[in-house]
């Protein structure tokens, strides 16, 4: 009963909100929400679509897990302290999902590629984010991110395709 206790107060099941009537989006956002205002994070839900059943539950989890923490990480150390997340569908089969997050500084990079500011475990740095482009190639998708220098907003945009096509259904086998 402890441990059943622990797991609904850790994931916010006790004060769960029904964003997109799919159970794992739902408790990954109201997780993350209660992770947001611990850490004085202000967190909005713009638009949440439920359509992501056609992906396993672990790369839904992996995808939106390393959006949230990724984006929360960033923002605690801000002014302004807020996350964004939505979920739309375009062109009835792919999801476009949209995490921002304050970002007061420019996201370091090489050639391109996202560094982490981690400044502990540098050896598993970029994780994350490998992550999130394995589950998007997965589902024949993309992932970009943008830095806005006058908002001082970061977005990471990930699109994937609910549709696998014929020829792709039969390499899988």
């Amino acid at each position: 009963t402890d441990y059943i206790d622990t797991i609904r107060e850790e994931f916010g099941l006790n004060e769960r909100i029904r964003y997109s009537g799919s159970c794992i989006i739902d408790v990954m956002i109201n997780r993350y929400n209660k992770q947001c205002k611990e850490a004085g994070v202000t967190f909005e839900v713009e638009a949440c679509c439920s359509k992501l059943d056609f992906m396993a539950d672990n790369d839904i989890i992996a995808l939106l897990g390393n959006l949230f923490d990724n984006s929360l990480e960033a923002a605690k150390g801000t002014k302004e302290k807020k996350v964004v997340f939505a979920a739309y569908i375009r062109n009835d089969d792919y999801i476009h999902i949209e995490m921002k997050n304050s970002c007061d500084n420019p996201p370091r990079t090489i050639a391109g590629k996202l560094i982490t500011s981690k400044l502990f475990n540098r050896n598993n740095h970029g994780i994350g984010t490998e992550s999130i482009k394995r589950v998007v190639n997965k589902y024949n998708g993309d992932f970009t991110w943008e830095y806005n220098k006058e908002s001082k907003i970061f977005t990471a945009a990930v699109f994937v395709q609910e549709r696998v096509t014929t020829n792709e259904h039969s390499n899988l086998r």
